[in-house]
């Protein structure tokens, strides 16, 4: 009689969250801010998204979206990669990631009530390689949708296509007219190293359900593509309340 075989564990993709309670206890200390104070937007302004991924967006400031774009504030999110290299580190490329993820981009979009949403192609996990092309490519979308305001992911994410993206928003536009959003940040770096005063934004109880509807749309992300990998996203990211702004 054949032995059976023991199951094995899932390797993991992406690491789990470190400080994700220090962070909490943090958050909870200060004051919360609306999504149009975070942003710095009123009904009618344009809003320009530049992420590096799709589901940067969401996962970074979905519900912030949700609540601008209900109350009249025109967004659009342009994702410089599409995100094809999510498994590339572990040795498990996916022929028709890019293709699936662009889909998730656009389903998320349409989830958080926004005008709309981009790929632009570049390079997966090497936007840090090539600072001149990321900037161009930053700078063509604000030219082209002309927006009052940007918002990105803040420009020390331990991730190095966020801190790419995040700059190059921030050399183009200036400072000024850009919010930034923490994402691996909130999970990764323990927050005394964060010396920007951050604040987490309050979210209507509409606004998180469009963010959990859209984060759940992108199924490459939040289930496995392999019997034996885990998600990209842990559980842990996935489940995650909160929405943080840096503030100046």
């Amino acid at each position: 009689m054949a032995a059976t075989p023991h199951p094995t564990t899932p390797t993991r993709v992406t690491p789990d969250p470190v400080h994700a309670h220090a962070w909490a206890r943090r958050l909870d200390a200060v004051r919360p801010v609306s999504p149009a104070a975070a942003v710095g937007v009123a009904a009618g302004d344009r809003l320009l998204v530049v992420v590096a991924h799709p589901d940067d967006e969401t996962l970074a400031l979905g519900g912030t979206l949700a609540e601008l774009a209900a109350t009249g504030v025109h967004v659009q999110v342009v994702s410089l990669t599409s995100g094809e290299a999510a498994l590339d580190h572990v040795g498990e490329p996916v022929g028709d990631l890019a293709a699936r993820r662009r889909a998730e981009l656009h389903r998320a979009g349409a989830a958080l009530g926004l005008a709309g949403c981009t790929a632009l192609g570049l390079p997966d996990s090497r936007l840090a390689d090539d600072p001149g092309r990321v900037e161009a490519a930053v700078r063509g979308a604000v030219e082209t949708h002309r927006p009052d305001r940007v918002a990105t992911l803040w420009h020390a994410d331990p991730h190095p296509d966020h801190r790419a993206v995040s700059r190059a928003a921030l050399a183009v536009c200036g400072p000024d007219r850009v919010a930034e959003f923490l994402l691996w940040t909130v999970h990764w770096t323990d927050p005394v190293d964060v010396p920007d005063d951050v604040a987490q934004v309050a979210l209507g109880e509409a606004a998180r359900r469009a963010r959990r509807t859209a984060l759940a749309g992108y199924r490459t992300q939040v289930e496995p593509l392999a019997p034996h990998l885990g998600p990209v996203l842990p559980p842990a990211v996935v489940a995650w309340p909160h929405e943080c702004v840096v503030r100046r």
